[in-house]
């Protein structure tokens, strides 16, 4: 069912299927975005990504018809029988996309992770070089 508020593009957009459709339907609910850095060298790209309390065994990182993908699961601690009074941990999945430049070795990417940082270095191809051809 399509909801219209008074004609209002922007309103439409955010009461039907724009911001608050999502929100309350819970499809993004349990989303979120890292925080990243994107730095660029003569040799390398590096992607630098924020993702506290996600464990290394969560972390996932591929390309897929050169996509960057980052993606996580950070969850709550068991509550070993206790009971939750106040729950304000984030325990939500983390993901981001990046679309890489033709100049990126795919096939030569690396990644380090350390205290909640995500380090992801990929590598430029090696520059065409010119070659002169002699003329018999």
């Amino acid at each position: 069912m399509e909801v219209r508020f008074g004609g209002y593009p922007v309103l439409d957009e955010i009461f039907s299927d724009g911001l608050f459709g999502k929100f309350f339907d819970g499809s993004n609910a349990r989303t979120s975005q890292p925080a990243v850095d994107v730095n660029e060298s003569n040799e390398a790209f590096e992607v630098i990504a924020e993702v506290p309390g996600v464990a290394k065994d969560d972390l996932t990182v591929s390309v897929e018809q050169n996509i960057l993908n980052i993606s996580g699961k950070r969850t709550l601690p068991p509550a070993d029988g206790k009971r939750r009074i106040v729950v304000e941990l984030s325990h939500s999945d983390v993901s981001r996309k990046f679309r890489l430049p033709a100049s990126a070795d795919v096939d030569a990417i690396t990644t380090e992770y350390a205290n909640g940082i995500l380090k992801i270095t990929i590598p430029k191809k090696a520059q065409s070089k010119v070659k002169n051809i002699p003329i018999n």
